[in-house]
């Protein structure tokens, strides 16, 4: 199971889960790599207006999630050269994070 937890600005997706009991699970960040799927986790801006579109000009291993200064939801465009992952963070940007409980490890 997985769930989304959003981050402060400046933590990375490690530090988010964890602070809720949880494991960063990055095969997700796939998954979560879409305008609607950020639209869903941040649904309106700084001014209370509703977010009508992301931008997909950067890349980066913070990416995808909410870039406070300007505004704007970030897409990754690059996820083959610079794959998100759970250590990923931006001074200026917070992160939805796929998290899931990290099931111990079972001997037989």
């Amino acid at each position: 199971r997985v769930g989304f937890h959003k981050g402060l600005v400046g933590r990375s997706c490690s530090d988010v889960c964890s602070e809720v009991a949880l494991k960063c699970n990055d095969r997700w960040f796939h998954s979560i790599n879409r305008c609607d799927v950020q639209m869903a986790g941040w649904p309106q801006d700084q001014d209370g207006h509703y977010f009508k579109e992301c931008s997909d000009r950067f890349y980066g291993h913070d990416l995808p999630g909410h870039q406070e200064q300007m505004d704007e939801l970030l897409i990754n465009n690059d996820m083959q050269g610079f794959p998100s992952t759970c250590g990923g963070r931006g001074d200026f940007s917070a992160r939805l994070c796929p998290c899931s409980y990290s099931y111990p490890a079972t001997t037989t």
